[in-house]
This record gives structure tokens, C-alpha cells and sequence, in this order.
């Protein structure tokens, strides 16, 4: 028997020591960062709550006199994923059922989410969101980055629509900026402002919730490096 138990104990050790993969989920509002991510590779067919879902809610939503965790607007709070959950009214497995959802297809521009004068969500961002529910709306992580994929259509586009263009569109102009196309994101190259915000280099930090993956950085500063073309 001590055998038995030594053996067991020796084998726990060896486990515990060798086995230091993260699962893809994270049952808690635990910050993350690049490193910690990099082991977990992205399916193509799931949506992310890192990824997709926090950058969107964070640039569409969670901002000051909205749903951010000091205005909690009606008592929503979109900051974190344990407040999206409770407070967003989001039901896992049914998006229709999901107010967090239904709100974003409202037809009235007081009623819908974003309400105006802020722009609607795309119709790529609502199906990224109904698909997310869908899977179980999971606090979910992995890391996909390609820094040497530096297309604007295919890349940086996305990068900015996702985390900057819902404070600076043509409903809120944050500090003026306008960053909805391609002549406004080359706008905001000019002394170099784009490229510092996202560096949090001392100046107004953007996306002020959270820097964004060093990798991203990486793919914007290198579409620049290479002429920021709209290609």
C-alpha cells in the first residue's frame, strides 16, 4: 500500500510539473497577456471572447456614460466578462434570447446598440456576436497573431474596426479622430499620433481599456513601414 501511494504521489509530481498548457477557457476575469496566449491556437470555426468579443464590446459599448464599469448605464456593466454575463442578460446557447443581441437589431437608432449617433454594429460584427452566444458565449482565449500579415484590407482594417472606430466615428469623434476608412486612419499617421497611442507611449493611451497584442502593433507598424497602402 505505501508503495501504491508513493508511486501515486511520484506520478502527481511528474504531472503537475510537465503538463502546463492552459485550457482555452478561463472561468474568471483573469487578465491575459500575449505570452500566456501564445500557447492556444484558434479554430477557425469558433468565435473568441478575447479575440473577437471583448475588443468589440470595449470600442462599441463599455465607454464612459455608456456601460463602462463606473457609468453602468441602466446597470449594465460590459467591462468584464462576469458582468456581461450577469448584468447583459446573455442567455448561452441562444442568442434570440440574448439581450446583449437582440438590442444590437433594434431598427430604432435610440433603441438599437450602439445607440445614435453612434454608427450600428456591421452586419459582420452582429453575426460574430449571435455566433459567439451561440457556442455558449465562453469566457474563451487563443492567440492567432501573424505579424507578417500586414494587408489593410485584410488586416489592419479589421484591427481598427474592432477596437478603436466604435469611439471615433462620425456619431463619437474622440478627440476629434475619425477612424472609419482608409483616409481617415492615414489622417491619423500624421506625426506619428496613431502609431503612439497604441504604443502607450505617454500620450492618450488607445484602446484605453486595454493595449492592444504586441503582435497587432506589429502589423499596423509594419503596414506603415511599407508605404500604408491600401492594398
Amino acid at each position: 500500500m505505501k508503495l501504491l501511494f508513493s508511486a501515486t504521489i511520484i506520478w502527481l509530481f511528474i504531472l503537475s510539473n510537465s503538463c502546463k498548457h492552459l485550457p482555452e477557457w478561463l472561468p474568471s476575469d483573469l487578465p491575459v497577456n500575449d505570452s500566456t496566449l501564445s500557447g492556444i491556437p484558434c479554430s477557425a470555426d469558433t468565435i473568441y471572447f478575447n479575440r473577437d468579443i471583448a475588443p468589440l464590446l470595449a470600442t462599441n459599448c463599455a465607454m464612459s456614460g455608456c456601460h463602462d464599469a463606473i457609468t453602468h448605464a441602466e446597470g449594465v456593466n460590459l467591462s468584464v466578462y462576469s458582468k456581461i454575463m450577469s448584468t447583459g442578460d446573455v442567455k448561452p446557447g441562444s442568442p434570440t434570447a440574448s439581450k446583449l443581441y437582440t438590442v444590437t437589431l433594434k431598427s430604432d437608432p435610440n433603441d438599437r446598440m450602439p445607440p445614435s449617433p453612434s454608427p450600428a454594429l456591421t452586419s459582420a460584427q452582429i453575426k460574430m456576436l449571435n455566433t459567439w452566444i451561440a457556442q455558449g458565449a465562453r469566457n474563451n482565449y487563443c492567440y492567432d497573431c501573424d505579424s507578417t500579415a500586414f494587408k489593410f484590407s485584410l488586416n489592419i482594417l479589421p484591427i481598427i474596426q474592432n477596437n478603436c472606430t466604435g469611439c471615433h466615428n462620425s456619431g463619437n469623434t474622440s478627440g476629434g479622430v475619425m477612424l472609419t476608412n482608409y483616409s481617415e486612419i492615414t489622417a491619423a499617421l500624421v506625426d506619428n499620433r496613431l502609431q503612439n497611442t497604441i504604443a502607450w507611449t505617454g500620450v492618450k493611451n488607445m484602446p484605453p481599456s486595454k493595449k492592444l497584442p504586441s503582435c497587432k502593433i506589429d502589423n499596423i507598424n509594419k503596414w506603415i513601414a511599407n508605404g500604408a497602402l491600401n492594398n
